[in-house]
């Protein structure tokens, strides 16, 4: 019954493939002056983009690049700005540009070119673009599609009937490598040809307290994934509660959290993702697991080096 309600509904997901063509044939592109490195997908929704981005503007700054970070800032309120983590929040800015910029200089709005050229006023050497792929605005020197290996395409229909934002064959012309994070369990390898994959798996920073008992909470793309990585750990994670992605957390949400944890003598972890998003007041109760994303080969990065040499 469920599939063929899908392949009825299909058409709506092939017209959602039809327009993000026409959007891409019809967009012009700005050509920057320096180079654009595009950290993307063609799935929507949590594939692991963030760890990425962080990963590739620490290995820049190694290299004595100064990157600067340009975001479209999702569900941001502020537009055209650079993030300021002492002064913005998550509502302002998005969590994930708040997120990034504790680690390198952000800037958020749906115009690229106009957070391109205010980055590089400032003095960027290179552009990282965290998401993005579907958008012309400005010209990227090397795109790379994120996959998360356990979902791959998902049921290979577009949105909003599956996840795809545009066809698998599609999004591989324009792509200059693949990253799966984690291992490749739905064999979408298989489907990708002349694009090289790079293999990476998340690893905690810092381990969680084993001592402890924990109620894991998280509004991520697939919030199963941090719990499953927490369990992995050997953390013992007695109680989840999930939110939808980029969910901005309310005080009364944190007050019942505190509520059902304190009953079962639990403490509060999440993400770091959502840590930006809770209310101060909440953040110094709340544990967050850091994480990092750790290539199986470290090729990846000969291809950053043939970009900045």
């Amino acid at each position: 019954m469920i599939s063929f309600l899908l392949k009825l509904l299909a058409p709506i997901g092939w017209l959602y493939f039809l327009g993000t063509k026409i959007r891409m044939r019809l967009m012009p592109s700005f050509r920057t002056e320096i180079p654009v490195i595009c950290v993307g997908n063609i799935m929507a929704g949590g594939v692991g983009k963030t760890p990425l981005v962080i990963e590739i503007v620490e290995y820049l700054k190694k290299k004595g690049q100064i990157p600067h970070v340009i975001s479209r800032g999702y569900g941001a309120k502020l537009q055209n700005v650079k993030v300021d983590p002492n002064k913005h929040n998550a509502k302002e800015v998005g969590d994930e540009p708040l997120m990034l910029s504790q680690y390198v200089p952000v800037w958020i709005g749906k115009n690229r070119k106009y957070t391109a050229k205010s980055a590089m006023r400032e003095g960027a050497t290179i552009l990282v673009m965290d998401d993005g792929f579907q958008n012309k605005n400005i010209r990227k020197d090397f795109a790379i599609i994120v996959f998360d290996g356990k979902v791959g395409i998902g049921n290979g229909l577009g949105l909003p009937i599956g996840r795809l934002r545009e066809p698998l064959s599609e999004g591989l012309k324009r792509a200059n490598a693949v990253v799966m994070a984690g291992k490749d369990r739905t064999k979408l390898c298989k489907k990708i040809k002349n694009v090289p994959v790079y293999f990476t798996e998340v690893a905690p920073q810092k381990i969680p307290d084993m001592r402890k008992k924990y109620l894991a909470f998280a509004g991520i793309g697939r919030p199963e994934k941090f719990y499953e990585s927490l369990r992995i750990l050997g953390t013992r994670v007695i109680e989840t509660h999930s939110f939808p992605d980029h969910y901005m957390y309310k005080e009364s949400d944190l007050r019942r959290l505190k509520r059902a944890a304190d009953k079962k003598g639990l403490s509060l972890i999440t993400t770091e993702k959502d840590y930006v998003r809770l209310p101060k007041t909440f953040q110094k109760e709340t544990t967050t697991l850091p994480i990092k994303m750790v290539f199986q080969k470290p090729d990846f990065f000969k291809e950053i080096d043939r970009l900045i040499d």
